[in-house]
Parts: C-alpha cells; sequence; structure tokens
C-alpha cells in the first residue's frame, strides 16, 4: 500500500515537472481552464499558427505582462520555447519594447555617426509598456543599435530583432506541419510588418514635417503678435502695417487650424481699421498742409500789399513834405456851410483830418477852383474871425496841385 502511494507521488511529481506535450490544436479567443496533463517531450523549434482573433502577444510569460503586439488568426509563429502554459514565439517583424530614455538629465541613447540609436546605459531594462510598473524582460547592453519607433516622453518603443520572442497562451497557437508554407507565411508577415513599419515611419515623419511646419507657424505669429503689441502702443496714423499684414496673411494662407484662422482674421480686422484711420488722418493731414500753404500765400500777397501800400503812403508823405516846404497850405476848395457869422466867406479850404481855413481873394474867383486841390503860393496867414470856428486866409497866388 505503501509502495502504491509513493509511485503515485512519483508519477505526479514527474507530471508535474514536465508538462510538455505536443503542441496544442485551435480552440476559441475565451480563454478556458487549463489541467495538468502529461505531455511527451516537446522538440523545438517548430512551426505554428494563431488559431484565436486578434491574439495578444505579452512581453512575458504571464498576463500581468501587457501586449506588445497582436497577431490575426492565421498568422505563422515559430515556437522557440514553452513556459508552463506559455509559449515563446518569434513573431513576423519582431517584437515592440520599451526602454528607459533618460534619468535627470543623463541620457540613455545617443545617435551614432550614421544616425542610428546606440545604447549608453548598463543592462537597459526592457519592459512591455512605457512604466516601471511592468516586470523586466530583459537588459540590453551599451553599445547594441536600437531602431527607435516612438517616443512618449521619457520612455522609447523599440523595434526587437526578429529573433526576439513574445509569448502567447499556449491554446491560441497550432502546429503547422507543412513547413514550407510556415515559412511563406512567416516571410509574408515579415513583408507586411515591414511595410506597416515604412507606412508608421512615413506618418510619423509627415507628423512631424507637420508639427515642426505648426511650430514655424507658431513662431511667425508670435513674432507677429509683438509687431502687433508694439504698433498698438504707437499714435494712431504713425502705424506700420504693411509687414503685419503679409505675415498674417501668410500664416492664414498656410495654416488648417479654424481657430488660428479666426483669431488672425480678427486681428487683419484691426490692421484693416488702422489703415483706414490712417487713410482719414493722412488726408486730414494734405488738407491741413493745403490750408498752412493758402495761408502762407494769403500772409505773403498781404505782405505785399502791405509793402506796396506803405510805399506809397511813404511817397505820398514824401511829396506832401515837399508841397509844404512849397506852399503855405493846401486842400480842397469847397463852398463853406452856412453861418450865422456876419460876412462870413463863402468858400474854405477843406484839408481832410487838418484844420480848414476860409479863403478869401481880392483878385481870385475860388469859383472855377471849387472841387479841385490847390496850394497857396502867397497870402496871410490866417486870422480868427470872430464867432466862427474856422480862421480866415486871404490869398494872393495859387496853383493846382494833383490829388493824393
Amino acid at each position: 500500500m505503501r509502495s502504491q502511494f509513493f509511485l503515485v507521488v512519483l508519477m505526479s511529481a514527474a507530471a508535474a515537472f514536465g508538462q510538455v506535450v505536443t503542441p496544442p490544436t485551435a480552440v476559441a479567443e475565451s480563454r478556458p481552464e487549463t489541467r495538468a496533463s502529461s505531455r511527451p517531450v516537446e522538440t523545438f523549434p517548430w512551426w505554428g499558427r494563431v488559431t484565436g482573433t486578434k491574439v495578444n502577444v505579452r512581453g512575458g510569460a504571464g498576463d500581468f505582462h501587457k501586449e506588445v503586439v497582436r497577431l490575426e488568426r492565421g498568422s505563422a509563429v515559430k515556437v522557440v520555447a514553452r513556459r508552463g502554459d506559455w509559449l515563446a514565439c518569434e513573431v513576423p517583424g519582431g517584437v515592440d519594447l520599451w526602454i528607459s530614455l533618460r534619468r535627470a538629465s543623463r541620457e540613455y541613447l545617443e545617435k551614432n555617426a550614421e544616425g542610428a540609436w546606440v545604447v549608453k546605459a548598463t543592462r537597459l531594462q526592457l519592459r512591455g509598456t512605457p512604466s516601471t510598473d511592468e516586470p523586466s524582460l530583459g537588459t540590453i547592453e551599451p553599445g547594441t543599435v536600437v531602431d527607435l519607433v516612438e517616443s512618449r516622453g521619457d520612455w522609447g518603443r523599440i523595434k526587437m530583432p526578429e529573433s526576439h520572442p513574445g509569448w502567447v497562451f499556449h491554446r491560441f497557437v497550432e502546429s503547422w506541419n507543412d513547413t514550407a508554407a510556415a515559412e511563406k507565411a512567416f516571410a509574408a508577415g515579415v513583408i507586411a510588418m515591414q511595410e506597416a513599419k515604412a507606412k508608421r515611419e512615413a506618418d510619423m515623419r509627415a507628423l512631424e514635417a507637420r508639427r515642426e511646419a505648426e511650430k514655424k507657424r507658431a513662431e511667425v505669429v508670435a513674432a507677429a503678435d509683438e509687431k502687433f503689441n508694439a504698433e498698438l502702443a504707437k499714435p494712431a496714423g504713425t502705424r506700420e502695417t504693411k509687414v503685419l499684414r503679409e505675415r498674417y496673411e501668410d500664416v492664414l494662407r498656410q495654416t488648417d487650424d479654424d481657430a488660428m484662422k479666426k483669431r488672425i482674421e480678427r486681428r487683419l480686422d484691426v490692421v484693416g481699421e488702422w489703415e483706414k484711420n490712417a487713410e482719414v488722418l493722412a488726408q486730414a493731414l494734405r488738407q491741413k498742409e493745403e490750408a498752412e500753404r493758402r495761408l502762407a500765400e494769403s500772409e505773403k500777397t498781404y505782405r505785399e500789399d502791405l509793402k506796396r501800400l506803405r510805399e506809397r503812403k511813404e511817397e505820398e508823405a514824401r511829396r506832401i513834405g515837399l508841397e509844404k516846404g512849397r506852399y503855405k497850405a493846401t486842400g480842397w476848395v469847397q463852398l463853406a456851410p452856412p453861418s450865422s457869422v456876419a460876412g462870413a466867406p463863402k468858400y474854405k479850404m477843406h484839408r481832410g483830418d487838418q484844420r480848414e481855413y476860409y479863403i478869401v481873394s481880392d483878385r481870385l474867383d475860388f469859383e472855377e477852383y471849387r472841387g479841385k486841390n490847390i496850394g497857396v503860393l502867397e497870402g496871410d496867414d490866417p486870422v480868427e474871425l470872430p464867432g466862427s470856428a474856422l480862421p480866415v486866409m486871404k490869398v494872393r497866388k495859387i496853383e493846382i496841385i494833383n490829388a493824393p
């Protein structure tokens, strides 16, 4: 009885440490409970194909490892090892894993002369996801050239060599006995993966180009905004709008960002108002300059007229002065107004704002001189006439002179 018990224990132990069976057949996507069973020794590598839809290939042997790639039904894989219920499989195109790119100021990758990325850190950890919460899947040593597919913060996704395996739950892989067909399918999968990678890289380059273009546009907009604020601080009519308008219109032609377009259009509207106001102000300045020009011309004409008048007055003053030196008196002969003074003379000599005189003569008939400007060549000094405001001048000799 005891010997039978030990035999059962020994067989159970052998089964526990030797769970190696021939490759399983296809099953459904849902994972059933597995039961321990005796397996014959498994020979690696062997060709298999995926039996489920979008089967997860994980970075390590266990559900707690994140998926690193997904395979469609019928995809060819090369099974290279087993760990319990998990199969280590080489997949077409290899497995993408994550590494830390830097810590603090220390960089873990650098570019060589050919532009490829080279590992600088010692025993750089491989992860299934960009997180230290994911268990390490191994290490890579300094000098290893890696294909950096994507960077995300301090993490980078790298393309591992095709020989690096991913782990697939054994229920989703069946044996593919047709080696030639399996190798052909695997090679086709490699090409498809390479094409997908090339497309992804092209998309990334295009995205990077768009980001760079947007960065440059943002720089242009920032420079334009800086100039906008500088011009805004200037007095109206002195703002330089040409360069500002050209910069904003250039970005408007290139950007597809609706929010950016609306913002720039609003700025262009403001610039347009500046230009209109500047034109109105310029027109007002032109009108002011024209008015000032006309005023200057009027002042010039006034000064010239004043000069001519002054010259004429001076000439008249000079002539009158000469006349005064020649004549005892000058003036216009006019009829004297009626007077209550007895014996008041009939004529007077009108001298403008100067004093007037009654004029009398024993030899002259003043009627023929009435309304004419005369100069008295000979005559007596004026004498007061009692009761009259005008003195009387007795004239003996006169001559007609030109009117002033």
